[in-house]
């Protein structure tokens, strides 16, 4: 992939000793620090020219110690501003060694948490900062761990229930296909029409009975007669019909005196 070099030279950028400088707090004497560094080309600015800076250059070590093992990183940026490479071996002082703000304030955060110099955190940033009691965070985070174990085992038995729902699910679909299909079977057998043998039984049965009530299915007006009986049962069956049924007993009891 290939970077935009103009857009990473927009981001505010220092040379080691301009860090140490501004993490010592010592701005106002940076001209004067950098004069000394760039005139006699030494990498810190000399304790016995200016005692009152050893602070910076044990600040500025730790800064270069960070670059060299390749814990903070830092970039050579060449003249033409269009090309840069990561540092391996340059001189302390040299002008185009620089660290990007966002480098150093990552580095600074994890390496060292207590300090929040104004050049890298906002007003906002340090506020907070300077308010966090220790035995408290280590209270809130104890208290984040217990929820966080709560959480996953309550996910567990989640995932448990959510497995079980699942497994009486299936077994309810197999229950519902089951007795869909036994309903299915049912109704096609009730609405199988009748064999030849099973009407011919029931004709016969039906011959048996309008005997036994002294009934002569081909007399005039047996038909309307039973008619009579079907209205009053509240099941009403016409005459016509009747008599057609009626029409059908003697084949079948002949049928049934034959076997």
């Amino acid at each position: 992939m290939k970077l935009d070099w103009w857009a990473e030279l927009d981001e505010p950028n220092y040379r080691p000793i301009e860090a140490a400088i501004r993490w010592g707090g010592l701005i106002a004497e940076e001209a004067e620090i950098l004069a000394v560094v760039d005139s006699h080309g030494i990498p810190w600015p000399d304790a016995t020219e200016f005692p009152q800076w050893a602070c910076v250059q044990a600040l500025a070590e730790r800064l270069w110690d960070a670059i060299i093992y390749d814990r903070l990183p830092a970039w050579w940026i060449a003249r033409s501003g269009r090309k840069m490479q990561a540092v391996e071996s340059l001189p302390r002082a040299a002008p185009g060694l620089k660290i990007f703000h966002r480098d150093l304030k990552e580095w600074m955060i994890r390496r060292y948490p207590s300090q929040r110099p104004a050049f890298l955190f906002d007003e906002i940033e340090r506020t907070e900062h300077a308010h966090v009691d220790a035995p408290k965070l280590q209270a809130v985070q104890a208290e984040r761990d217990a929820l966080q174990a709560q959480l996953n085992e309550t996910d567990t038995m989640l995932q448990v229930t959510r497995q079980s729902l699942a497994d009486v699910m299936a077994e309810r679909d197999a229950l519902h296909a089951q007795i869909v299909a036994m309903a299915a079977e049912r109704d096609a057998a009730l609405e199988k029409p009748f064999s030849t043998t099973e009407r011919n039984s029931v004709l016969t049965v039906l011959a048996a009975v309008l005997d036994y009530s002294d009934i002569d299915p081909t007399a005039r007006g047996s038909a309307k007669q039973v008619e009579g009986w079907t209205e009053q049962m509240g099941a009403r069956v016409t005459d016509d019909t009747i008599r057609r049924i009626f029409s059908q007993i003697p084949a079948a009891v002949d049928s049934r005196r034959t076997k």
